[in-house]
Parts: C-alpha cells; structure tokens; sequence
C-alpha cells in the first residue's frame, strides 16, 4: 500500500569523504525515522550488503555523485585525505569566463562504478548534460546538486541545460539557499526554469557528511536529517524510485502532511499540525508569483486558468526556527525557519 516514505537522497559516508560507515550512517538515519536513503558518496558505489548487515527495516538505495573534480586515476578509498582535497581544487573546470567550476550531480538508484562522462571545459551547461545522460544511460535518476554552492553553477548556465532532473532547492550543508553575493536565491532560479518550460522536481537534502561522531554530541547530527523528501510509494526501491522520477513527493525540513490532493479541478492540503507552530499555506505560480495564501494548517485552492497558471506549486511556512546556536561551526547557515514545497502541476500544454 502506498504511503508517504522519508527518505534520504543525497547521503556519504566513509567510503568517500565522511567520516562513519555505512552501518552506522543507517543507524543515523533510521533513529530520525527515515525509511530509505540513497548512498551517494563520491565516485565511488559500493555492494550495500558488503558493508551493511542490517538495514535495520530501511529500504537501502544505491547511487553515486558524480563531479568534474576527481581524475580517472584518483581513488577516493586509497587517497590521503590531505592530497584529496589538494587533488580536488586543482582538478576543477572552468566556465566560460575562466572561472573555476565544479558541477556535481547525484545518480539515483545505480549501482555502476564505471559511468564515464566528458567534462567540456568552458562549457558547464555541456557538463552537466553528458553527466545527465550517462545517469539515464544507466537507468538512474539525475539530480544537479547544491546549485547555490560557490563553484557549481548559475542561473544563466541552468537555463542552458537541455534536460529534465532533480534540483536541490534546500537545506543541503553548507550553501546559502537564500541568495548571497554570488548566487541568486535558489527558489526564484527554480520558477525561472519552471516558467521558461523545464521539468524539474525540487528536492531537500542535508548532503551528509558531518556527522555528530565528529563532534561528540549525540544530541545534535550538524547534517543527518535535515533536509528529506516524502514519496508517495509503497516501501519497495522500484516503487520509491519511480515515484521520484514522477514527482510524486513534497520536500520539507521540518513540516509534513497529512492530506495532499490534486484534481483535475484543483489543490488540496492538510497539514499536520505540531502544537504550539503557526502555518502559513501559498499557492504560487508562473516565475513565483503569488496566486493564495491561506494561515492555517489546511487549504484549497481552485484552478481558474489564469495567466499565471502555467504551473502551480504549494509552499508551507512556519514560524519554527531551527538550528542550534552552540553546537557547530556552520552555525550561522543554520538558522532557519521550517519551510515544505510540493512539485510543480504542470498546466501549460507543451511543457516537456
């Protein structure tokens, strides 16, 4: 039977550039009530059952993270730390303005160590559509990770990305999704692509890599659970992975669902309520705009077909802040108000 499923999509460990096992990574997550989680860990994607003798009642997913800034000849597992890092800033790309660049993008449910693709120097968007398609050549689902990170990208090189995908939008480590000085902010970029006619699903992760082994406390993980997705699946890795591919999922940080519809007559949403938290519920449409807002934990809203409706997505806020103001060094990026965003209904005909 179908039900939402929590789950992980953007997940390392100590096979790649974290600091705990396998094992223990699933620990981690299922005792934040996770059912399911994608290994990712750069390059390198490994047989789950060598190094995981109990799934512990998860769906465990293989997958890997592909970027620009590991040569063919490095091993993440062999390499000295201190020469990986050495290796990774002197490896990247650069764009068209002679920029450093470092595209990175998540191959979901593959279990390939071998995918090869050619890196164009000057040309990131080119990148990052040979990465895309060496993922769908192998049956996996693309996802462009952290798009607000310093090195990755920008908006003008995304809108030159001929191909549907995933989209970090929240919460992953260190990046600012609220725009800096360097990036814009990552929800305007997402209805920029959405209202020039792209297919893509945006989704929560936390990019996990610091653990709270690093830092003895067991009280606070700096990463592990703060950002996931909400599939509607049954808890099987095909279904899970073709309800992704669908969109069939919501992201969110700290809010979740009770109730989601959607007609062909409109959009219906209860959420569940924590005591004590106020809600704000918005329908927005075309390039973000505003289309309702609804305070309160439950709302509806009618297809009218105005102007604006090309696509309609929901976005929940709470007046929830998150974070812990003592307990790690990324801190600041850390502060930050609850927030949930279901995927785009796509309304416009001849949206690919």
């Amino acid at each position: 039977m179908k039900r939402f499923l929590k789950g992980a999509l953007h997940v390392h460990t100590s096979l790649s550039d974290a600091k705990i096992s396998p094992q223990k990574v699933v620990r981690k997550y299922k005792a934040q009530g996770f059912d399911f989680i994608v290994f990712t860990d750069h390059k390198y994607n490994f047989n789950i059952p060598d190094f995981v003798n109990d799934d512990m009642g998860m769906i465990l997913i293989g997958g890997v993270e592909l970027d620009v800034g590991i040569k063919e000849e490095d091993d993440y597992k062999t390499m000295p730390n201190e020469d990986l890092r050495a290796t990774l800033i002197m490896s990247r790309m650069r764009n068209e303005f002679d920029d450093l660049a470092w595209p990175h993008v998540n191959a979901l449910g593959v279990y390939n160590t071998n995918m090869k693709f050619k890196v164009v120097d000057g040309d990131v968007p080119k990148t990052y559509e040979n990465m895309i398609d060496v993922i769908n050549q192998n049956k996996g689902i693309p996802m462009i990770n952290h798009p607000n990170w310093w090195f990755c990208t920008s908006l003008r090189e995304l809108l030159q990305v001929n191909r549907n995908y995933l989209m970090e939008i929240g919460a992953c480590c260190e990046c600012d999704y609220g725009g800096n000085h360097n990036k814009e902010n990552i929800e305007q970029v997402w209805d920029i692509l959405l209202t020039k006619g792209k297919k893509i699903f945006g989704t929560f992760t936390d990019d996990s890599h610091h653990f709270n082994d690093e830092y003895n406390n067991e009280d606070f993980d700096p990463d592990c659970g703060v950002g996931y997705v909400e599939v509607w699946a049954e808890k099987n890795e095909e279904s899970i992975l073709n309800a992704i591919k669908a969109g069939e999922f919501y992201s969110s940080n700290g809010i979740y669902l009770d109730e989601y519809t959607v007609s062909d007559k409109g959009i219906s949403i209860k959420v569940k309520p924590e005591e004590g938290v106020k809600y704000a519920i918005m329908f927005k449409g075309k390039m973000g705009i505003l289309l309702k807002t609804v305070y309160g934990t439950e709302a509806q809203y009618t297809f009218d077909g105005n102007e604006w409706e090309d696509y309609v997505r929901v976005k929940v806020v709470s007046n929830k802040l998150k974070g812990d103001d003592d307990t790690h060094w990324q801190v600041e990026r850390r502060q930050y108000f609850e927030a949930l965003y279901t995927q785009p209904i796509l309304r416009k005909k001849g949206v690919k």
